[in-house]
């Protein structure tokens, strides 16, 4: 992680922290939580050159914003309440 980004210096104890071996082999829940939260969103320097997987993830983020949108649009609609009643 490139530790002039402002985002990574806002977590720079953390990414100082897991950057010791150690502390990855002795990982437990706590610090599995800690990672998920508060370091894996984080920008990181290795590139990632698999456009399969990007259109891939690309399709998939378009399909649940299309289904997003129609249930948007379903609750807007008469008897909205009614649907919200049956789910």
């Amino acid at each position: 992680m490139p530790p002039d980004n402002f985002l990574v210096r806002a977590k720079r104890r953390l990414v100082e922290k897991y950057s010791d071996q150690e502390a990855w082999n002795q990982l437990g829940v706590l610090e599995q939580g800690e990672l998920v939260r508060e370091v894996a969103a984080l920008p990181s320097t290795v590139a990632d050159s698999d456009q399969d997987a990007k259109q891939f993830d690309l399709l998939m983020l378009s399909l649940h914003l299309t289904v997003l949108r129609v249930d948007a649009m379903r609750l807007d609609a008469p008897g909205a309440a009614l649907l919200i009643a049956i789910h």
